[in-house]
């Protein structure tokens, strides 16, 4: 009763919605069940109103960007899922770009290389940057959009950079099959990827879930995965390596959506 309520009220403010929507379309790993409600916004005061719909109906959101580094639950989400890929606006003044939370990080590169600008610099203090994490990770705060303040570079230098950066990642990551990226968290003095070949988990598979050949560090979606068979593959890694060598692999993919 109260989606039907809110789903009333995202209607009469004219805002784009979709019910039962598949998660798999909205992640980089194509894994996921149904969002309850999926909702796009388009513009801050959007996404205000939104917020303020679901607090009235006691429904619980999740904010969904890009939809990498997540892993949704073969039941879906429970309540709203709001997507931000229409905040996706980039706007270049001199050596300042501010992006929109929905621009890709390809998108904003492309931009700036074109304007002739690298070097992304930003206060480490201000936002508690560390290893995997930043005073983002655990508050409610929502980021809208972003400003970073760059320098201007030759821009024939800033391509070829960015042209050798793609090259090496397309030769050393499975980017042809989906994922959610490194699956596994750097452990303190080893390189997760390291320890699960040395391990020869290479190419180990649960279901359509599968170590990547190319790359240990990463579990791929061959086509059929479920989320079931990508957890059960990271407990499967996480236990081999534990046994052998005693490190505790902490996995940094996401997981999200009911139980």
């Amino acid at each position: 009763m109260q989606l039907d309520n809110l789903c009333a009220g995202l209607e009469k403010c004219k805002t784009e919605y979709v019910k039962s929507e598949p998660m798999s379309r909205h992640t980089t790993f194509k894994i996921g069940g149904n969002a309850d409600v999926f909702i796009s916004i388009k513009t801050e005061d959007e996404l205000k109103t939104v917020l303020e719909l679901t607090n009235e109906y006691g429904i619980p959101c999740f904010i969904l960007g890009k939809g990498s580094n997540l892993l949704v639950s073969d039941s879906g989400i429970e309540g709203a899922v709001l997507c931000l890929d229409g905040l996706d606006e980039i706007k270049i003044t001199d050596e300042t770009v501010v992006c929109g939370a929905g621009a890709s990080l390809k998108n904003v590169c492309l931009a700036a290389r074109d304007a002739g600008l690298s070097v992304f610099e930003f206060s480490n203090e201000q936002l508690q940057l560390g290893y995997r994490t930043s005073i983002f990770k655990n508050s409610s705060l929502i980021v809208t959009s972003v400003t970073f303040k760059l320098k201007h570079g030759d821009k024939q230098k800033i391509k070829a950079d960015m042209d050798d950066f793609l090259s090496r990642r397309q030769n050393k990551q499975p980017l042809e099959y989906p994922s959610a990226g490194s699956t596994f968290k750097r452990p303190q003095g080893y390189f997760a990827g390291a320890l699960i070949e040395k391990n020869n988990l290479k190419g180990v598979s649960v279901g359509g879930a599968q170590v990547s050949q190319k790359h240990a560090g990463f579990i791929i979606n061959t086509g059929s995965a479920t989320c079931l068979d990508v957890l059960s593959l990271i407990k499967k890694v996480q236990n081999t390596v534990k046994n052998a060598d005693g490190v505790d692999l902490e996995p940094e993919v996401i997981f999200v959506g009911r139980k």
